[in-house]
């Protein structure tokens, strides 16, 4: 099991790239390790925020 925290992105990385390797490294870290379950709170980007 791997638990997630919180993670921050400054809004001029903000399109979506950096979420995405974000994931992809997650999911790599998961896939070499044996890992089935992934919890807690996952990065989200939803265009909100801005400076």
């Amino acid at each position: 099991m791997v638990e997630v925290g919180r993670s921050c992105i400054d809004s001029d990385y903000r399109t979506g790239t950096a979420i995405a390797l974000l994931w992809s490294g997650l999911a790599r870290y998961m896939l070499r390790n044996g890992h089935d379950y992934l919890i807690g709170y996952g990065p989200r980007y939803t265009g909100l925020h801005s400076r």
